[in-house]
This record gives structure tokens, C-alpha cells and sequence, in this order.
């Protein structure tokens, strides 16, 4: 092999390592967008949760408080 064919050789190879690397960049980079995407889906849903809880807990209060106000308000059995 000639001094130019290896020059040559060695430039597509060099051109290749830096393709394989370029691509394996772009690939980290759609990793890590998922990965801030997924982080967002994360917090969404578990403020979701959070909202329901309270909105359940508030109903709980209301029928708790109308509970007692229902049961005060009946007459007692005098003996």
C-alpha cells in the first residue's frame, strides 16, 4: 500500500470515528430531552395528585362538618 492510499485510508477512517461520534452526540442529546420530558410528565402528574387529595380531603371536611351539624341538630329522647 502507498504512502497516498494510506493517507487516504486513514482520512476515511477519521471521517468515520468523527461520524460514530457525531451521531452517538445527537443520541445523548434526544436521552436528555427525554429525560428533562420526563421530569416535566413526573411533576404534572404528581401535582395532579396533590390537587386531588386536597379537593378529597376538602369534600371529607364538608361531609364531616355536616355530619355533626346533622347529628346535633336531632331532638334527644327524654326519658
Amino acid at each position: 500500500m502507498g504512502l497516498a492510499a494510506s493517507q487516504a485510508r486513514l482520512l476515511s477512517l477519521t471521517a468515520r470515528i468523527h461520524d460514530v461520534e457525531y451521531q452517538a452526540q445527537m443520541i445523548q442529546s434526544a436521552k436528555l430531552q427525554l429525560a428533562i420530558q420526563e421530569d416535566e410528565v413526573y411533576r404534572k402528574y404528581t401535582d395532579a395528585l396533590d390537587a386531588q387529595t386536597l379537593i378529597t380531603y376538602a369534600v371529607y371536611q364538608v361531609f364531616q362538618t355536616v355530619l355533626i351539624k346533622t347529628i346535633s341538630l336531632e331532638p334527644t329522647a327524654e326519658i
